[in-house]
């Protein structure tokens, strides 16, 4: 079964529900989809940075109440869903110096979550369509970039 690695935006979108409107509703929709197809098939993971950027949003909150009860969310999510952690090598940073050097454009955040993808063998699930519309670097690195759909 093909690993996969979970971008941070995709749980965020879940648990803030950041947006309003059909577009957004659709997109919340695609992520719960995602997560019950992750909980029977165990087959994602989530990179300590990845994890870093869910909690500082998360940290933002004002109110410790709501703070606490996504804080929470994420955990279950993460708990219920069998997902595993993994970390940035020295190979993921120069792979991820390599594909900023290939695509000057990139975020240098978006080129680490690239090529810790790339190390661990697995397709990147992202709500970016930058990245997802990326077939220039998705072929030139022969990796997998996709939505949660």
């Amino acid at each position: 079964m093909q690993k996969e690695q979970i971008d941070s935006c995709v749980v965020l979108e879940l648990v803030m529900k950041s947006q309003s409107g059909k577009e957004f509703r659709s997109l919340i929709e695609q992520c719960q989809r995602y997560f019950y197809y992750l909980a029977e098939r165990e087959c994602g993971s989530i990179t300590l940075p990845a994890l870093g950027e869910i909690f500082r949003v998360l940290y933002s909150i004002k109110d410790e109440a709501i703070r606490m009860q996504r804080f929470t969310f994420v955990c279950d999510l993460i708990r219920k869903c069998n997902i595993s952690f993994n970390s940035p090598d020295h190979e993921t940073y120069r792979i991820a110096t390599t594909i900023k050097e290939f695509d000057t454009l990139i975020e240098p955040a978006d080129a680490l979550r690239v090529s810790e993808a790339l190390t661990s063998g697995a397709t990147l699930i992202t709500l970016d369509r930058k990245l997802i519309d990326n077939q220039r670097l998705q072929e030139h690195f022969n990796i997998k970039i996709k939505g949660p759909a």
